[in-house]
């Protein structure tokens, strides 16, 4: 069965939020709306995997 290191999700899940942030709050001005929906889809995708994981258990 596979094992599901939540603290190994959850860490990712801040790191990628910490870099997002950083990158928006430096190119806000700069910033385009696709950068800014990929960002959050891939935030999303990342969401979605750890909360069907916690499901499953």
């Amino acid at each position: 069965m596979l094992r599901i290191n939540k603290q190994e999700i959850l860490f990712q899940i801040n790191n990628y939020c910490a870099s997002a942030q950083q990158s928006i709050a430096k190119n806000f001005e700069n910033l385009h709306s696709e950068e800014l929906l990929f960002e959050l889809s891939v935030l999303s995708a990342l969401l979605d995997e750890f909360l069907g994981k916690q499901a499953k258990m």
